[in-house]
């Protein structure tokens, strides 16, 4: 309802027409709110309100006009791939949840960080790791316009098993009383 209304006839009850518009074209005269559905990030709103007192109408009053901004974006969760990585392994970083009320493009941004230490951007890490190392992805949910709230993932790179490239079984014509022998 507007702040003042005045009324020279003494008159304390009045109603109220609201026409609301969005960039010039009138969207609404129902009531005094307006639906986010009504409008869209950069659109400037204005609220029309006229006064009755029961007999007759106040001239129109036009609100100030406000410029609809960008909602920051957020994401929900951030997950590294392989979930139990090991020396050698190739490091994949991904988010879920993005939300973004205006509706606009995805750009979350990753950045990696090994015992402390920034290695690295983007989805992948390949890098040289070691039992022990800690592991982390940092994204950045983007939107083309504003940041919004990071939220990281940590791993601990685990023990890698050892490679045995050969196994070699002598003799190699053993007969029934042979004595084999097995060596890696």
């Amino acid at each position: 309802s507007p702040q003042q209304v005045v009324d020279a006839d003494g008159t304390t009850s009045f109603s109220y027409t609201y026409t609301w518009t969005v960039d010039g074209q009138t969207v609404s005269e129902a009531s005094n709110t307006l639906s986010s559905t009504e409008f869209s990030k950069g659109q400037t709103v204005l609220c029309n309100v006229v006064a009755n007192d029961g007999v007759n109408d106040s001239i129109s009053t036009v609100s100030n006009g406000v410029v609809i901004a960008n909602t920051i974006p957020t994401i929900q969760s951030v997950t590294i791939t392989p979930n139990a990585p090991q020396a050698g392994d190739i490091l994949t970083c991904s988010h879920e949840g993005f939300s973004d009320a205006d509706n606009d493009t995805d750009l979350t941004s990753y950045e990696w960080s090994l015992n402390g230490r920034s290695v690295g951007t983007g989805s992948t890490l390949s890098t040289t790791l070691s039992q022990g190392d800690t592991i982390q992805c940092t994204a950045t949910p983007f939107d083309g316009q504003d940041y919004g709230q990071t939220v990281s993932s940590v791993t601990t790179v685990g023990n890698t098993p050892p490679v045995l490239t050969s196994v070699t079984l002598t003799p190699t014509s053993p007969i029934e009383t042979s004595t084999l022998t097995c060596t890696p």
